[in-house]
């Protein structure tokens, strides 16, 4: 049922950034880096990227917790991540582009985009791979050390 809700307040919240309404910054890149500062471009805007937010158990097949909460596309890829930060409901959608082997995130705080970023995904999907954090997002299946 959470899934559910999850994925109806996404669906939801993607109707701003169609209508081109709220505030974006994008960044494409392929490096590796930790958690890095994450505060929106307007600083009215509450958001902070999700490793930022809490640490998730790596190893779990699902690592949803009492902050974090995960969703999942059937082939077993983040779709979107969820938590609440300082009163306000953080909701992150990934869009998978597998032609380009890139992931879109679009963040939103409320119902106003807080973030829009694009980073190249180092190789193909392997789910076996479990969790890792990069650039302050979680993702499954892909290692994004070199």
């Amino acid at each position: 049922m959470k899934k559910l809700l999850f994925f109806a307040l996404c669906l939801l919240l993607t109707v701003p950034l169609l209508a081109g309404c709220g505030k974006a910054g994008a960044d494409k890149t392929s490096d590796a880096s930790a958690a890095s500062d994450s505060t929106a471009e307007d600083p009215d805007i509450v958001y902070k990227k999700p490793a930022d937010v809490a640490g998730i158990d790596q190893t779990a097949e699902d690592p949803s917790n009492e902050v974090l909460t995960f969703s999942y596309d059937k082939e077993g890829r983040v779709t979107g991540c969820s938590y609440a930060l300082d009163g306000h409901q953080i909701a992150i959608v990934y869009t998978y582009n597998d032609e380009e082997n890139t992931v879109q995130l679009t963040a939103f705080s409320d119902d106003i985009v807080a973030a829009l970023e694009e980073y190249d995904l180092p190789g193909a999907f392997d789910a076996a791979r479990g969790f890792t954090e990069y650039k302050g997002y979680y993702f499954r299946g892909y290692n994004f050390q070199k």
